[in-house]
C-alpha cells in the first residue's frame, strides 16, 4: 500500500510539472524501466532521450529534480542568467532541469565518475548550451580518486591519489579563469562531502557568485557545515532551504 501511495504522488507531481499527457507519458516509462539494467525517458520536454540505470541512484535523482523540484527555488536574479556551475552534475537531470529554466545560459557540468559522465554525456547531448568536464571540484589542482565504489553512483566520495590516471580535481575559481567569467550566476554544490574543502580554502570564488545551492554531508566528512557556514558568513546573503538543499543569493 505505501509503494502504491509512493507511486501516486509521483504520478501527481509530474502531471502538475509536465502537464497530464507528459505527465501520464513519463511515469509509465518510469514504472515500465523499474528492474531493467537500463531505460530511457523520451517526451518533448526533453531535447533528446535521458538514459538511466534502474540498479545505479539515475531514478531517485530523477525524482529529485523533477519530482520533488529540488531545484525550484525562488527567482530573485537581478538581471539575465548566463553562466551557470552544476559540480557533481552526476547523470545530468539538474543540468538538463537548469537548461531548460534558464535557456540562455551557458552551463559547466562537473563529474568525475566515468560512468555517471558517460550518461550525463547523453543525456545532455541535445544541449549545446551544457559543457561536459569529467572532473571533481575540489580546493586545488590535484589528482583524486573514488575511494567507495561500493556504494550506489550518487554517493561517491573523492580523495586524493598517487594514481597518473586519477581523476583532475578543479577549483570554481580555475572555471572563472579559464572561461574568463567575472560573475558566475548560480553554483550549485551536490559533491558528497567535498565541500568541507571547496569551503575551507581557495574560497574568493564566493563573492563573485549570484547564487550558491549546496546539499551539506556532514555524515561523510566531519565539517562539511562548519566549513560552508564560516565561509558565507563573510558575505551578505539571503538564504532559503528547498528539499536538501540551501539556496543563498547575493544581497
Amino acid at each position: 500500500m505505501r509503494n502504491f501511495g509512493l507511486a501516486m504522488i509521483r504520478l501527481i507531481s509530474l502531471i502538475r510539472y509536465f502537464g497530464l499527457s507528459s505527465g501520464v507519458r513519463i511515469f509509465w516509462q518510469l514504472w515500465k524501466g523499474n528492474g531493467k539494467s537500463e531505460f530511457t525517458i523520451n517526451d518533448r520536454h526533453f531535447k533528446n532521450k535521458l538514459f538511466f540505470r534502474s540498479h545505479q541512484s539515475d531514478p531517485y535523482i530523477f525524482d529529485q529534480v523533477f519530482v520533488e523540484q529540488q531545484y525550484r527555488f525562488p527567482d530573485k536574479f537581478k538581471g539575465e542568467v548566463k553562466w551557470i556551475i552544476d559540480a557533481g552534475a552526476n547523470i545530468g537531470m539538474a543540468s538538463v532541469y537548469f537548461s531548460n529554466r534558464f535557456p540562455g545560459a551557458k552551463i559547466f557540468s562537473i563529474e568525475p565518475d566515468a560512468g555517471n559522465f558517460n550518461l550525463l554525456q547523453k543525456n545532455t547531448s541535445g544541449y549545446p548550451n551544457i559543457t561536459c568536464i569529467q572532473a571533481a571540484l575540489w580546493d586545488k589542482e590535484e589528482m583524486l580518486d573514488i575511494g567507495n565504489k561500493t556504494q550506489l553512483s550518487a554517493g561517491y566520495i573523492v580523495e586524493p591519489t598517487k594514481k597518473n590516471n586519477g581523476i583532475p580535481g578543479i577549483t570554481i575559481q580555475g572555471i572563472l579563469n579559464k572561461y574568463e567569467m567575472n560573475e558566475v550566476n548560480i553554483v550549485k554544490i551536490d559533491i558528497e562531502g567535498a565541500e568541507e574543502r571547496v569551503f575551507s580554502s581557495s574560497t574568493e570564488w564566493i563573492n563573485q557568485s549570484e547564487c550558491i545551492i549546496v546539499e551539506l554531508h556532514d555524515q561523510l566528512r566531519a565539517g562539511a557545515s562548519k566549513a560552508y557556514f564560516k565561509s558565507m558568513a563573510q558575505f551578505n546573503w539571503e538564504t532559503y532551504v528547498c528539499g536538501e538543499n540551501i539556496v543563498s543569493y547575493r544581497r
